[in-house]
């Protein structure tokens, strides 16, 4: 095995599996820490080390697209978690659920909301904005009127 080898499985060893810092590798192995990054680098390109990444969005997202495809939706957003409370859970579906509007929204279109738990989660995690040309009406049935000062979106 060459030098180079031993000194990234060395390097790869205290980064990854001791976690100290590239400055405390490279203390200890009485190198520079611009070469004990090449060494991380060397590492990962020869295979000594691996990285996985499991990012819960990405099941989320999944489960998204297969809901647009059965239902033929537009768009679908799916809120994640792990172990959520009932009441994380309204708060993630309100930020997921105003992002989407913040997205699709638009000066001039109307837009019917309904009211409850979910909808003030949402209304919560909407951006201040101006408003222009937005009408705000009560919706059928338990809606709320909206004041232009009450207005987040």
């Amino acid at each position: 095995m060459e030098r180079r080898d031993e000194q990234s499985i060395e390097a790869v060893k205290l980064y990854y599996q001791q976690g100290l810092s590239q400055a405390e590798v490279a203390t200890r192995m009485g190198l520079s820490r611009p070469t004990v990054a090449k060494l991380l680098a060397h590492g990962r390109e020869r295979g000594f080390v691996t990285i996985e990444i499991h990012d819960p969005r990405e099941h989320a997202s999944e489960i998204a697209l297969r809901l647009e495809q059965r239902f033929g939706l537009a768009c679908a957003r799916v809120a994640h978690g792990p172990d959520m409370t009932e009441g994380e859970a309204i708060e993630q579906v309100g930020r997921v659920g105003a992002d989407l509007v913040t997205q699709l929204v638009r000066d001039g279109m109307s837009v019917g909301i309904s009211w409850g738990r979910t909808m003030s989660a949402l209304a919560a995690h909407l951006p201040r904005a101006p408003s222009r040309g937005r009408a705000r009406r009560p919706a059928q049935g338990r809606g709320v009127l909206l004041r232009e000062s009450d207005a987040r979106f």
